[in-house]
């Protein structure tokens, strides 16, 4: 492979090729002949409560408690800033926060005289390290110390700053803003913004302004140190869909007492740096100081979570190690001061939490007797039929899936909408399960996976005016071959007949009492579609997923869905009363039509007009078969249909058949224009 320089990671050159010396041998490493910084990264995963561990100073306090447990406490390196000083006044700035709630403490200092030039080796290793890219010095400084000590920084170009003056305040309705991406983002009153005293210069906390970004030919900056509410910048983040290092930490709320270490810590770095001048002084609106949350640690609650006795002392020094401050001790615990940099430590249980995560769970013995009280609460009837019907429906071959209950917005007004979606393709709760399981099977379709059979309980949501509801339902899909490919096997497809056996094979395991089967109408989704009644209550419906609801989701193949009302399943299930009835001693009769449809007909309207025209001896109206092709006009359909006459008084004769079916047959021509099929 041949190289430039930057894609080595051995400079910032792309012109041309990196050509070296004829001596080198071929496997000789790179590291003998150019120097390479080396270092140690740690990735370490993190739970969203842990804010303060975002930055290394954070773990390096966590990893000194832990190794505390082992009789080792190296020191924890204090930050740097006893070289802080203002050396003069000529750059000065006024600072005006007009909404406080959302910014409860702000500072800014100018750095003046600086040189803009790329960081020295050590600084642009140690980003490169964690995977960021050096930009130059004033920027690289604020990543440096984000990272380093977990407090967002940002820095303003102070001659780009009107009347130089800043203003934090709420965002006008549609006001504008071109971000440091080059794109102009329409702004909302929920948004926080920093402005100068004539125009926006950033969206607080988030992204910074084009207008204001630090340049080649910057010469002061005001460095902006904060601390922002949590809601508030997470609501912007969501909104304008931008999730930056900063809003990921004030996102989960940063130390709001190290805002001003942090900032000294930044300015120090440029003079060193960028050989800049502290010239201004370092103003801060902190108008409410924010308190500490006292809390008392009881020694017993403590022992009794941990299922084992901690001496005193020991849970002493752990809280002394994290920088929990131990206000009074008596016999029954402690009271404690909760540092401000755990803005999640707010109960007792949170405090016992600490203690034994530093103490080391795998270090407290396990007893030699477990004592068991059995539990008198009533069985979760939805868990155990729920697991009855998966055992089931696994045991015939199907898989139990599982899909996200957020889908994307569209017109329908039944459809619930999220105010603060996650993503543009999670904007509002599902209204039905069917197009879940449809990018399922198109999922695994397109890995070659063509045969499926799956299942899904899930949840969906809808909403009539300002009533909204949510409901269980059990889906049901398969498409593909019948069988798994066998020689001995006819490669048959599955149908809607497959999935209705299922169904009526659910109900009568689950004891559902009475039921019967109607067609419905569910033509926006199923191009044939059935419905299982228990007198006025749907129990399930299902059908051949309409082609075009297929291809929508990139579907060739037919595939036949069902969806069962879980609800009902769960207050009706095992609770059949049985009643016996005598087997009828007279013979069912069946006639078969053949019959030319138009192609707009559905068979509930022939259902029903079967039983309009005859409802004494008529019994049930079964469709076997449905074809259009040769033989059958354009715009036109065949529908066999089977008719199953009886009466429990006598048997039917020919002549009592023959009359039913001409009446029901006359029905059909005058309402529906059918035609014998010949």
């Amino acid at each position: 492979m041949i190289c430039a320089e930057d894609e080595l990671g051995i400079g910032s050159s792309h012109d041309g090729i990196v050509v070296l010396e004829s001596s080198l041998k071929p496997g000789t490493p790179l590291a003998q002949v150019f120097p390479v910084y080396k270092d140690t990264v740690y990735e370490i995963g993190l739970t969203p409560n842990r804010a303060d561990a975002m930055g290394h100073y954070g773990v390096a306090r966590d990893l000194r408690a832990g190794l505390g447990q082992n009789k080792q406490l190296p020191p924890l390196n204090s930050v740097s800033i006893s070289h802080f000083s203002i050396e003069n006044y000529s750059t000065p700035i006024e600072i005006d926060v007009q909404a406080p709630e959302k910014a409860p403490r702000y500072l800014g200092i100018v750095v003046s005289n600086l040189q803009v030039k790329p960081s020295p080796d050590w600084l642009q290793n140690r980003l490169k390290a964690i995977g960021l890219t050096p930009i130059n010095n004033v920027v690289d400084v604020t990543n440096f110390v984000l990272h380093g000590l977990g407090q967002p920084l940002h820095a303003f170009d102070y001659e780009k700053i009107s009347q130089k003056k800043i203003v934090v305040r709420n965002a006008e309705e549609d006001e504008k803003l071109i971000t440091l991406d080059g794109v102009e983002r329409s702004l909302n009153t929920e948004d926080l913004v920093i402005c100068d005293a004539e125009k926006p210069l950033c969206i607080a906390g988030v992204y910074g302004g084009l207008a204001s970004g630090v340049s080649e030919t910057t010469t002061s900056v005001l460095l902006e140190s904060a601390y922002f509410d949590p809601i508030s910048i997470r609501k912007t983040s969501k909104t304008h869909g931008l999730h930056t290092d900063a809003s990921f930490r004030f996102e989960r709320g940063v130390d709001i007492s190290f805002c001003k270490v942090a900032l000294k810590r930044a300015a120090v770095l440029l003079k060193e740096l960028a050989n800049g001048t502290i010239s201004s002084d370092l103003i801060e609106l902190y108008p409410k100081e924010a308190v500490p949350v006292s809390l008392f640690l009881n020694y017993d609650k403590l022992n009794k979570t941990a299922g084992a006795p901690l001496p005193s002392e020991h849970i002493k020094s752990i809280l002394s190690h994290l920088e929990f401050k131990v206000l009074n001790e008596t016999e029954a615990g402690l009271g404690i001061v909760v540092p401000t940099y755990r803005n999640d430590v707010t109960r007792e249980i949170d405090v016992i939490e600490e203690v034994l995560r530093v103490y080391g769970y795998n270090r407290i013995p396990i007893p030699e007797k477990f004592f068991y009280a059995p539990s008198s609460a009533k069985e979760n009837t939805n868990i155990a039929l729920q697991n009855e019907v998966a055992d089931h429906l696994v045991a015939l071959g199907y898989t139990e899936t599982l899909s996200n209950s957020l889908t994307q917005a569209n017109e329908n007004p039944a459809q619930i909408k999220l105010q603060n979606a996650l993503s543009s393709d999670l904007q509002a709760m599902r209204t039905e399960l069917l197009s879940s399981g449809l990018k399922t099977v198109a999922y695994n379709s397109n890995r070659q996976q063509k045969d499926l059979k799956i299942f899904e309980f899930g949840k969906v949501y809808s909403r009539e005016d300002s009533t909204m509801t949510e409901s269980h339902e059990l889906l049901l899909m398969a498409t593909g071959r019948r069988h798994p490919q066998h020689w001995m096997v006819d490669d048959q497809k599955v149908s809607l007949y497959d999935l209705k056996s299922l169904c009526y094979a659910l109900l009568q395991k689950l004891e559902i009492g009475r039921f019967e089967e109607k067609p419905i109408d569910e033509s926006s989704l199923y191009s044939e579609s059935i419905g299982i009644f228990n007198k006025e209550s749907l129990i399930a419906q299902m059908g051949v997923v309409h082609p075009k609801m297929a291809k929508s989701f990139g579907l060739s193949q037919a595939v036949v869905g069902a969806k069962l009302n879980w609800d009902y399943l769960i207050e009706h299930a095992h609770q059949r009363e049985f009643k016996l009835r005598e087997v009828s001693k007279h013979p069912i009769v069946y006639r078969d039509l053949a019959l030319i449809l138009e192609e707009a007909t559905t068979f509930g309207e022939l259902y029903t007009r079967c039983f309009e025209a005859e409802r004494k001896l008529l019994k049930a109206v079964n469709l076997f078969d449905v074809y259009t092709g040769k033989g059958v006009p354009e715009n036109k359909k065949s529908y066999a249909i089977q008719l199953q006459f009886s009466d429990t008084n006598k048997t039917l004769t020919d002549k009592e058949i023959d009359k039913a079916v001409a009446r029901i047959y006359t029905q059909l021509q005058t309402t529906l224009n059918a035609e014998l099929r010949t």
